[in-house]
């Protein structure tokens, strides 16, 4: 016979629900101010995330690169700002700043040289091109044989503030060429729109702000020649003079760079020259236990 199960009666645990007029709207947390566009990552040369400097040799091109993008269908710019670490507009040594030219896929590159020693910095700064965008829409629209009126309207007002930070900025070259477009603009010629040359003005007069930048400086060591590439030389002042008479010093071992040098080498690295310790001195073929006679390792410093 089947043994009869019985089920328990259904019961709500969270209780009754509460009416639509009991229910309280909450409004969502918005945050205090929003991501700045448009965003820079990916920022190189650097050395474990910044903490230390990058390499670079004096005269040597530092290339820079970095992935900068936004949100919808814009045109992004971004800029390379480099000088001397310490620098201040008070020495005269202001941020350089050259133009980062687009590799696709939202990676931007461009390039400095460091001509002197120390350290340098450098730092990217971005923004939204709008007057680019709008000359961009304008031509594939007149392509495309569609109506440009609004975007004439725009245009005019968008050269008038590009001539006003031209004439602001010194760029007189700029200011001529963007009178002359104004003129062409008033009666309805477009053609000029055409030439991508357009975009070098626009990133040197354009209204840049918002202006995100990188959060701080990166920091490269510029060093000589000899850094990027040499061959070192190796050995000990002690024993650099033969027939050896007595342990060498240092002054004795200045005739031998002349010989090293012959064979090639540009470095002469030196071991420690400080006297070797008795306290843990090595013996022959780097053995634990030493003789009297022994004259140990010179980095088995000993305590003694």
């Amino acid at each position: 016979m089947a043994a009869r199960v019985e089920h328990a009666p259904k019961t709500n645990k969270r209780g009754p629900r509460p009416s639509p007029a009991d229910v309280s709207v909450r409004e969502p947390a918005l945050p205090e101010t929003r991501p700045a566009q448009p965003v820079i990552e990916i920022v190189s040369p650097f050395v474990d995330a910044g903490r230390f400097a990058a390499k670079a040799t004096i005269g040597e091109p530092i290339d820079v690169v970095a992935d900068v993008f936004a949100a919808g269908h814009v045109v992004v710019n971004a800029a390379l700002r480099w000088r001397r670490s310490g620098a201040s507009s008070a020495d005269g040594t202001e941020w350089h700043e050259v133009r980062m030219e687009s590799l696709g896929n939202d990676r931007f590159a461009s390039r400095f040289n460091a001509d002197s020693l120390g350290r340098w910095q450098y730092e990217v700064i971005a923004w939204i091109d709008v007057v680019e965008a709008w000359r961009r829409a304008v031509v594939a629209k007149v392509a495309a044989g569609q109506s440009i009126d609004l975007d004439m309207i725009a245009g005019r007002r968008h050269v008038a503030g590009l001539i006003e930070r031209a004439d602001a900025l010194g760029n007189t070259g700029d200011a001529a060429r963007l009178r002359e477009l104004e003129q062409l603009l008033a009666v309805g010629d477009t053609a000029p729109l055409e030439d991508d040359a357009w975009t070098s003005v626009f990133w040197r007069n354009g209204d840049r702000e918002p202006q995100p930048g990188t959060p701080h400086a990166w920091a490269v060591d510029v060093d000589r020649d000899l850094a990027r590439f040499s061959a070192w030389y190796e050995f000990f002042p002690r024993s650099a003079v033969a027939p050896a008479r007595a342990p060498q010093t240092l002054s004795d071992a200045v005739g031998r760079l002349d010989h090293i040098a012959s064979m090639g080498f540009d470095v002469v690295y030196l071991p420690p020259i400080h006297p070797i310790g008795a306290n843990k001195r090595k013996g022959p073929n780097n053995t634990a236990v030493a003789g009297p006679s022994d004259v140990g390792s010179p980095w088995a410093i000993g305590s003694d």
